[in-house]
């Protein structure tokens, strides 16, 4: 239940823009900006986006957007109750988090490890698929597991695109690091792998 609260309360702020938006159009605000988007040009006949799309919608969904954000980051973040499903954690709660997330590490029975030679394309579809698997078996809930298979994912594909061999593949862990210049200076040394490109 957390998770589904903490996913709707990430995505509020575009629920505020939505609000703000309608009361724009209801009440006439910000009318100078009513014209439309692609300015009547049309694509085999049909407008690219149609009258309905104006740039006083684009204004007015990001302003209502920055405001709900805002009473988020300020006034909502201070009540417990909203504390309890937030999915970000603000600056100054960060060391305490960071202690909490090495506990957590160091309560767990021994880590799952998994090692994948990441080739080609197909390769990421398994690296996915272990990661998931790793998630069901440590009891991991299912937006923890979303987030988890998703990270992977992207780190997969990134190295099937980018990197040019894989030279090297160690015990290490998905340690939390400040990126400063060339390096990475790891925060929290966690058990998991990391790979080294040649």
């Amino acid at each position: 239940m957390r998770d589904v609260l903490g996913t709707g309360y990430l995505f509020l702020p575009l629920l505020g823009g939505g609000v703000f938006h309608g009361l724009c159009m209801k009440l006439g605000w910000l009318s100078f900006l009513k014209s439309p988007i692609d300015r009547g040009y049309q694509v085999r006949g049909r407008r690219l986006f149609g009258s309905n799309k104006t740039f006083r919608g684009v204004v007015a969904v990001g302003i209502g957007t920055a405001i709900l954000l805002g009473l988020q980051a300020t006034v909502l973040h201070r009540l417990p109750a909203v504390r309890g499903i937030e999915l970000f954690v603000s600056p100054k709660l960060q060391t305490e988090a960071l202690d909490r997330f090495k506990e957590f590490f160091r309560t767990r029975s021994e880590s799952a490890t998994s090692r994948i030679e990441l080739k080609k394309e197909t390769d990421v579809s398994v690296a996915r698929a272990e990661a998931r698997r790793i998630c069901e078996n440590a009891g991991a809930s299912a937006f923890s597991m979303q987030k988890v298979t998703t990270i992977v994912s992207e780190l997969a594909r990134n190295i099937v695109l980018y990197a040019q061999r894989v030279s090297h593949a160690g015990k290490v862990g998905a340690a939390i690091c400040n990126f400063s210049g060339t390096s990475m200076v790891p925060i929290v040394d966690l058990p998991v792998r990391v790979i080294t490109f040649g």
